[in-house]
C-alpha cells in the first residue's frame, strides 16, 4: 500500500474558494462571466449598483461576443438606466476587455430585499467609569495616546456591560 505524501494545508481565502463554487451555478443560469454579478459595483458604480442587478447574459451562437445583458431595476430607475445604456455597455466591455455585450435589456421589477445591517445599542460610560478613565491617563502628556488608551478603555468598559 503506498502512502501518499504529506501536504500542509493551509486555510484559505473564502474570497479565492467561491468562484470555483458559484461559477458553474452562474454559467447554468446564464453567466458566461460569473465575475459580472460579483464585480457589478465596481463595474458600474456603487450608485448604479444599488437600483440594478444583472440577472443574465445571452450570447448568439460559440462566441461570446455582442451578447445581450439583462438587467433588473426597479420602477423609475428602469428610465434612468436606459439613458446610461451605453455607459453600461462601455464599462462592461471594458471590464471584460473585448466586445462582450452590445445591448442592454432592462426589465422593471423589484430588486430583492437586501437586509439593513444591525445596529447596535450605543452604550454610555457611568460617571465613575469615566472618572476612573480620567484618573488613569491624567498625568501623560502626549495627548494623542492620552485619546487612544482613554477610548480603549472605553471600549473594554462597553463590552463588559
Amino acid at each position: 500500500m503506498k502512502k501518499r505524501p504529506f501536504k500542509p494545508r493551509y486555510l484559505q481565502k473564502i474570497s479565492k474558494l467561491v468562484p470555483n463554487v458559484t461559477t458553474p451555478v452562474f454559467e447554468k443560469q446564464g453567466f458566461a462571466q460569473a465575475a459580472i454579478i460579483s464585480d457589478w459595483e465596481y463595474i458600474v458604480g456603487p450608485d448604479t449598483a444599488k437600483v440594478s442587478l444583472p440577472e443574465k447574459m445571452t450570447f448568439q451562437g460559440a462566441k461570446r461576443e455582442d451578447g445581450v445583458l439583462f438587467v433588473r431595476a426597479s420602477g423609475p430607475v428602469a428610465l434612468e438606466l436606459q439613458y446610461k445604456s451605453q455607459f453600461i455597455i462601455q464599462q462592461v466591455n471594458s471590464y471584460f476587455g473585448y466586445q462582450a455585450i452590445a445591448r442592454i435589456a432592462i426589465s422593471q421589477r423589484p430588486l430583492p430585499f437586501k437586509k439593513a445591517p444591525i445596529r447596535k445599542k450605543q452604550i454610555q460610560l457611568s460617571a465613575s467609569e469615566g472618572q476612573e478613565l480620567n484618573n488613569i491617563t491624567a498625568g501623560m502628556d502626549d495627548d494623542a495616546l492620552t485619546k487612544s488608551l482613554r477610548d480603549l478603555g472605553e471600549q473594554i468598559y462597553k463590552k463588559r456591560k
